[in-house]
């Protein structure tokens, strides 16, 4: 928990890094001091998952370190907990990219430890989605029957039955 972000009468610096994205706005840092970053691109996730595994293991299986980092959405945690498991499990990129193939059970295989969600993917998004409004929810839960590939204003607006104006908020 962190009460209050900057030590009084200092001139000092303080990096506060959080999934919750309504932190800094509940210690009222300023809006021009946040900085949220994206997934990390795929030379960097790479590097990152070698730092982790070995790089001569990701330069012996270039194609399974790819589709790892790509399942994994490029996420630094994510990319943490597969490199831990495949350390801990002494298996092959091959291997965990086999066991990350399906979608469906694909967060199931994101857990170093059920309850901490530093070792768990699905309790960080769970803590995530659950800080959203309840519309905002329902929204989400819409859309996320459109096409992986993309959709249309109209048909996000179709699924969520919101006028395109709205739609286009939301969006």
């Amino acid at each position: 928990q962190v009460s209050t972000p900057r030590p009084p009468n200092s001139a000092c610096t303080v990096v506060i890094t959080t999934p919750d994205r309504t932190l800094a706005d509940r210690l009222n840092v300023p809006r021009e001091q946040h900085i949220s970053l994206n997934p990390l691109p795929t030379d960097r996730a790479l590097t990152l998952l070698g730092r982790i595994v070995g790089a001569e293991r990701v330069a012996a299986n270039p194609e399974a370190a790819d589709k790892v980092v790509d399942y994994v959405g490029r996420l630094p945690l994510a990319l943490r907990i597969v490199g831990a498991l495949v350390n801990l499990d002494n298996q092959t990129l091959h291997q965990m990219e086999i066991l990350l193939r399906e979608e469906r059970t694909r967060l199931n295989r994101l857990i170093l430890d059920q309850n901490d969600r530093d070792g768990n993917v699905r309790v960080c998004f769970e803590l995530a989605i659950s800080r959203l409004s309840v519309e905002l929810r329902q929204f989400m839960s819409a859309i996320s029957i459109c096409a992986p590939a993309g959709f249309s204003l109209n048909a996000a607006a179709a699924v969520t039955a919101l006028a395109e104006e709205n739609t286009r908020i939301w969006l």
